[in-house]
């Protein structure tokens, strides 16, 4: 058998081996749900993406629709064109025939495997020895960031970040100017970019440019012209091509964006708010330094967002591959792109972040510069292998001098990593002081604590006594730092013990790094998902569609979906612009983000009634001691499940009140009067003073002066997510007005004859009509769907033509 077969064999085990080491309780409860200790289990994978993958399968089975849109969530919002629905992804096509509780984590892991696979091929092709790539693959598939990620559930950020190392092998092939691969990097960002989070393709298009600029700089100036041309050529043509490939995508997510509240951009304080700080520098060495998950008092409290760990042994074979191997192809590249990286990770105040946000565009766009550090840990799993590989393979190129030498280098760098450690922690100490019995106590409650100002000084002091003693205080940092150690410089002085002592650097490798994952990961089960509260008193309340105003803890959004109940809030992590501000005016907060996405409690009596009434909430879920509002019925007080302890499952349960609204409008009503909303009105202000059974505001008016209908119900003969039809009788000319979101797409018939579909009170969608009897049918279909997707139909027709192609053989 061929000798690449055993090898192609062997990395497969190891990785598998290492996958299973790190996901060993998922392993051992295959049925579960995987989480990480924060919030008792809940995070993205199951707030969010759980529900929302499920929907596509629920559309086809309950409707026979495809899933354009959705009504379930925020009076209706886009399903194809919201960037993390990720509907062509081909992974989430399994959830359209099994339920995404229990498909989603093994796709997470199956994403962390493909990861590793990607940096091995990626480390093979830049000349390294089986071990070395092996080792690489390993230290990307067990990373500390991406097993944070996952532990919070951001599955689609996990399945966009795996193609990244197949991108740069497949831009490694192409600079060589084998042609294939220029279609193979085009199929790689396509699929990236449907993985479902723009943020790490944006980062990966940007890096790739980059390189191209660098490598044809180069060319350049070596005097390879030709060579030049056709590198920047090859790079448009993919560029090209990979747009083709995901118009599909493309084009609804672009109308998307001009309607979602980040449409303008985010400032630069906003864009690099969520990102590393000080303290993070010993993450370096213990990565729960600073917090756990569940105990994090870092400079947010998003542990995740901002963990600064690559493992320590990866750490010491990453300076030792910068060391000896600084010549070799890509060491000093990647050497820079670390260093710039998480300056930029830094955020808000680093001044490499503030200058790349004024030249690069589109930084504004993301909120999370530390994202970048997916692309780091990959980085420094590459410079991890080159370290290995210096030491098996002793090469002039790999070797730069004695072993003098290479130990004043490392010992320079390791007193440089410290200076900035003892920077850090002085800078830190000058802010925090707290008694330390306090923070090793804390769970959630750090962030709250620290942002006192009375305690801000004590607190971050006792953090800081915290991180120092889990790092230099260390008993298992030294003796993780000894061993490896130890092994380099037996790898160092005995030559031919390099390749044993390579594999039990392997093994210690995978010990620290699994050791990491089983503390940033746990599992849930998945009869803790199926409903959070006992919903039968609201389910069966009405026969036409009615909103529920509830916090996500006593509703979740997976609950209410699987019973077509229609959320007022729910967890979008892109609301739409109109509906923000119509949430503006509802709850009087000039940001009613923390309300759109549903806290776990209300205060319905700040609410504004009218608005309220026009939402079409005829249901709230409260806290069985919230007040009502004035005149809402009480139904019935039943159950909600709320957190519980992790390890030691167990169902608990608390009261809560069902109150009904009996003064809730219809969800479609006839209104004559309008009310113009004049260029540099203030819409906000507008909605607080609207009375919605007199008036609809409308941006111009569409009907002739006259008599008015006078308010009136609708009729809903047919509510489906991608059409709706509604009956109406006109005394007069009118508004049929239907309290489901307006957006670009929806078309209307009146009677069989096409008519407008207006905004109407902002966010809502309306209807002119003249007065007798209407038959108004709502379609859905997003714009541009039919062009975008033939484009991406015959770009993916050329790739597979591509792929079966073979070039005839001469005959001799």
């Amino acid at each position: 058998m061929d000798s690449r077969i055993y090898q192609t064999v062997g990395v497969l085990v190891v990785l598998a081996a290492v996958a299973v080491g790190c996901f060993w309780q998922l392993v051992t409860h295959p049925r579960d749900v995987l989480v990480g200790p924060q919030r008792g289990g809940g995070n993205d994978l199951t707030t969010y993406f759980i529900p929302s993958r499920n929907y596509p399968r629920q559309c086809r089975e309950q409707f026979g629709q495809w899933p354009f849109w959705n009504p379930l969530a925020c009076a209706g919002v886009p399903y194809l064109g919201n960037p993390q629905s990720a509907l062509f992804y081909p992974a989430n096509w399994l959830c359209w025939w099994f339920d995404a509780r229990d498909v989603l984590s093994w796709i997470m892991v199956a994403h962390h495997f493909w990861a590793g696979l990607g940096v091995y091929f990626l480390c093979r092709r830049l000349g390294f020895a089986w071990l070395s790539s092996v080792l690489g693959g390993c230290i990307f598939l067990a990373a500390p960031n991406l097993m944070a990620h996952t532990g919070e559930g951001h599955y689609a950020q996990l399945c966009a970040v795996a193609w990244v190392p197949w991108a740069f092998l497949s831009y490694d092939f192409m600079r060589a100017g084998i042609r294939p691969a220029g279609v193979a990097l085009a199929v790689v960002l396509a699929l990236s970019f449907f993985a479902g989070h723009l943020q790490e393709t944006y980062y990966l298009v940007l890096l790739l440019t980059l390189m191209v600029v660098a490598d044809s700089i180069a060319r350049w100036r070596s005097g390879d012209r030709a060579g030049c041309g056709r590198l920047v050529l090859s790079w448009l043509l993919v560029s090209v091509a990979a747009a083709t490939l995901v118009a599909v995508d493309l084009v609804p997510m672009l109308v998307f964006s001009r309607q979602m509240v980040r449409s303008s951009g985010l400032g630069s304080d906003v864009a690099g708010k969520i990102g590393v700080g000080t303290l993070n520098w010993f993450q370096l060495i213990n990565p729960f330094a600073v917090g756990g998950p569940d105990s994090y008092a870092g400079r947010d409290k998003f542990f995740w967002e901002s963990l600064l760990s690559f493992g320590l042994v990866p750490l010491v074979l990453s300076v030792v591959g910068v060391v000896r191997a600084w010549r070799r192809h890509p060491v000093r590249r990647l050497t820079w792109f670390v260093i710039v990286a998480v300056a930029f990770a830094f955020g808000s105040g680093s001044p490499v972040f503030e200058l790349l946000f004024r030249l690069i565009p589109g930084l504004a766009m993301f909120r999370a510069p530390s994202r970048v550090l997916f692309f780091v840990a990959m980085a420094m799993a590459v410079l991890a292998a080159a370290g290995i590989e210096s030491l098996i393979v002793r090469t002039p190129a790999a070797a730069p001098g004695s072993l003098g030498i290479w130990l004043r280098r490392l010992l320079l760098i390791g007193v440089s990593v410290g200076l900035l450690v003892a920077v850090a922690g002085r800078h830190e100490s000058k802010r925090e002081r707290v008694p330390i019995e306090e923070v090793s106590n804390a769970t959630d409650s750090p962030s709250a604590t620290r942002d006192a100002p009375a305690v801000s000084a004590e607190f971050r002091a006792a953090i800081l006594q915290r991180a120092i003693r889990r790092t230099v205080g260390s008993r298992s940092t030294w003796v993780l730092l000894a061993f490896t150690v130890f092994l380099l410089l037996t790898a160092e002085r005995w030559p031919k013990r390099a390749a044993p002592a390579s594999v039990l650097l392997l093994v210690l490798i995978a010990i620290e790094l699994c050791g990491h994952a089983q503390r940033m990961l746990t599992v849930l089960p998945t009869t803790a998902l199926h409903i959070k509260v006992r919903i039968g008193a609201i389910y069966n309340y009405e026969v036409e569609p009615f909103r529920v105003l509830s916090g996500s803890n006593a509703l979740s959004d997976l609950a209410a979906w699987e019973h077509f109940v229609q959320k007022a809030q729910a967890y979008e992590p892109l609301p739409l612009g109109r509906y923000s501000k119509f949430f503006a005016a509802l709850t009087g907060k000039p940001d009613p983000y923390s309300e759109l996405v549903g806290p776990s409690s209300l205060t319905v009596t700040n609410y504004d009634r009218e608005l309220l009434d026009l939402l079409n909430v005829q249901v709230a879920v409260l806290a069985d001691d919230a007040p009502p509002p004035d005149g809402w019925q009480l139904v019935a007080r039943t159950a909600t499940q709320v957190a519980f302890k992790l390890g030691h499952y167990r169902t608990s349960w608390e009261s809560v009140a069902v109150y009904t609204n009996p003064n809730a409008l219809p969800r479609a009503f006839v209104v004559g009067r309008t009310r113009v909303l004049n260029q540099g009105t203030d819409e906000i202000q507008a909605l607080a003073d609207l009375d919605p059974r007199d008036a609809a505001l409308m941006t111009v008016e569409y009907l002739p002066p006259g008599p008015r209908a006078e308010f009136a119900a609708a009729t809903i003969i047919e509510y489906t997510p991608n059409r709706v039809v509604v009956e109406a009788t006109l005394t007069a000319p009118g508004y049929l007005v239907l309290t489901d979101q307006w957006y670009p797409g929806w078309t209307a018939t009146d009677n069989g004859q096409p008519t407008s579909v207006l905004p109407a009170n902002i966010a809502f969608r309306a209807v002119p009509l003249s007065g007798g009897t209407h038959r108004v049918v709502f379609a859905y279909k997003p714009v541009g769907l039919g062009i975008a997707a033939a484009i991406s139909l015959a770009a993916w027709c050329g790739v597979l033509c591509v792929i079966l192609w073979k070039k005839p053989r001469r005959t001799p």
